[in-house]
């Protein structure tokens, strides 16, 4: 296909689909804040990224179809279900959009990850078919595996689509004397805590998911209703690769409303679950940032510390020459000026005998009587 973006385009990006700023993006590649804000709105333009709602100073950004097209031609390979070899179709993402929630594949800074540590599940009203999900406009958005006939006779059914970059996975069991259930595993959100006052707000954002799952599947003849979270299910919020992680241990105990530290999925991860302030989960979402943000400063006023320090020993290296030059200068000066000085006092010596000598001669000299006449021979 036709590349419409060059190299500086594609950086910033890179940038942006990752949480930076138009700003950030231009520090971490040392190019004008201009250019970078330019570059940013041809993305917008060209459909590469969209703004998510909500957000504001800075402004975040979530990939468009653009983006997701040309992955896709790209990778040369359809979405999971292709990669599993289940059917030859592109499965899209599903577009998923709220106030205060991001829809990129990482969670923007300030952001947490909500996940629910159980499952939903929706009463079956009507079981449709197994073709993979698809929505009008958009295309397929997910898929079923192959029925798994269990030794009891019941049979299980699973699937997987993408909502918002997120997988949510599903499963239905047929059992053997005809009872349905349809199970629903909601994935992450990402979640703005500053656009949200309490937990309820965010548990309805999984149960509008469940919801928009049940939408997409009554393309193919499913009507399922009344989602609900199981029993025992637990609300955790998560930061990946979080500065909390160096200082709390995952051994250490959990608390309900309590920072703890989970690795299970691959990553280290910051977690809070049982929240009843929402305020501790906003400052469990900012204080990372602040963290960092403090580390990097100290890190730069000590580079800065030691240019400084550096600078100045320069500059007093600098003064010790000028002042050894100025001394020396000084000395010269002072024995140039002795030499003047005893220049003069011979000179005023040689002057003194000078004129001592000249008076000596003159008044040496006969005075000739101005009433003598002189005779000259030859007159009388």
């Amino acid at each position: 296909m036709t590349r419409t973006l060059n190299k500086r385009d594609r950086a910033v990006l890179g940038l942006v689909l990752k949480g930076r700023s138009a700003y950030a993006a231009s520090s971490e590649l040392g190019i004008p804040a201009r250019s970078a804000y330019n570059i940013v709105a041809k993305l917008c333009h060209l459909h590469y990224i969209k703004a998510i709602p909500g957000t504001d100073n800075p402004i975040i950004y979530e990939p468009d179809w653009k983006y997701l097209e040309e992955r896709d031609e790209d990778c040369g390979k359809c979405g999971q279900g292709a990669a599993k070899g289940t059917h030859p179709h592109t499965v899209r993402p599903a577009p998923e959009r709220f106030r205060g929630v991001a829809t990129g594949d990482v969670c923007p800074d300030g952001y947490v990850e909500a996940h629910l540590n159980g499952s939903m599940s929706l009463t079956v009203v009507k079981t449709g078919t197994f073709d993979d999900p698809q929505i009008p406009g958009v295309g397929y958005v997910g898929y079923w595996k192959k029925e798994k006939i269990n030794l009891n006779g019941s049979v299980n059914r699973y699937g997987s689509m993408k909502i918002s970059r997120q997988e949510v996975t599903f499963g239905y069991r047929l059992g053997n004397k005809g009872s349905e259930t349809f199970l629903l595993y909601p994935g992450r959100v990402f979640l703005d805590p500053e656009c949200f006052t309490c937990e309820d707000e965010a548990r309805q954002l999984f149960i509008d998911r469940a919801l928009y799952v049940s939408t997409i599947l009554a393309n193919t003849g499913w009507k399922l209703t009344d989602p609900k979270f199981d029993g025992g299910s637990v609300f955790e919020y998560a930061i990946q690769n979080s500065p909390y992680t160096q200082f709390i241990s995952s051994t250490d105990r959990k608390e309900p409303g309590e920072v703890f530290v989970d690795g299970s999925p691959g990553n280290p991860e910051a977690e809070i679950s049982g929240v009843s302030d929402w305020r501790s989960l906003r400052v469990f979402a900012r204080t990372p940032q602040y963290v960092l943000k403090a580390l990097d400063e100290s890190a730069s006023a000590r580079c800065t510390s030691e240019e400084v320090k550096a600078r100045l020993e320069t500059v007093f290296g600098i003064l010790d020459l000028v002042t050894g030059v100025q001394e020396r200068t000084a000395d010269a000066l002072m024995r140039e000026s002795e030499n003047i000085a005893s220049l003069v006092k011979n000179n005023t010596e040689i002057v003194s005998v000078l004129t001592q000598h000249q008076a000596q001669m003159y008044y040496a000299s006969p005075i000739e009587d101005p009433q003598k006449r002189t005779r000259m021979e030859g007159y009388q």
